[in-house]
């Protein structure tokens, strides 16, 4: 039987692929061809997300991402490392088109089951890390907006104290718990 693991969605991210051939990545491929291919693809997002190299990458931006950026991700990455039991950061190419390759950034805890889940998201809320949270963020935003308007309009006054209700039952582990897979 396999070893059961958890995995993070940290961000989906692109890369500059430099002449690497268009395609999804099969991992499990044998053939010498995919194998090359498979390094190649890895040895080049390597490539940018060294320090100096960020310039090659884009980060985030998709619903289920929990960070913002590479360097978030480098330190929940380092904190799980250190702190959580079998913790393992991964990058997981998806596919190289139109001059990009496009992967996963990850963590995998290895030995975690699903009965587990609440105490590995207590384990990764130790590192302090406020996940994005896109509903909670759009909801803030609009209470600005509102408040800033300096509106004395009745209805806008109820519209803020309703979405002030709605920020209120924003359960704030709900992206930690949909970017967490369990296998």
């Amino acid at each position: 039987m396999a070893e059961k693991y958890a995995i993070l969605k940290l961000y989906y991210g692109l890369c500059q692929s430099d002449g690497l051939g268009e395609g999804r990545f099969f991992p499990a491929k044998k053939d010498e061809w995919s194998k090359a291919r498979f390094t190649r693809a890895l040895e080049r997002m390597q490539y940018y997300l060294s320090p100096d190299r960020k310039w090659g990458l884009r980060a985030g931006g998709y619903y289920e991402d929990i960070v913002h950026n590479e360097e978030e991700a480098e330190n929940l990455i380092e904190f799980a490392e250190k702190n959580i039991r079998g913790a393992s950061g991964i990058i997981e190419p998806v596919s190289s088109g139109d001059g990009e390759i496009a992967f996963w950034r990850k963590i995998r805890f290895n030995s975690w089951v699903a009965e587990q889940k609440e105490e590995l998201i207590w384990e990764l809320k130790k590192s302090n890390y406020i996940p994005r949270y896109d509903k909670k963020d759009d909801l803030e935003g609009q209470i600005k907006t509102y408040k800033e308007a300096n509106s004395d309009k009745e209805c806008d006054k109820a519209w803020i104290q309703v979405l002030e209700k709605e920020l209120g039952k924003l359960d704030p582990d709900t992206p930690w718990r949909r970017a967490l897979n369990f296998f």
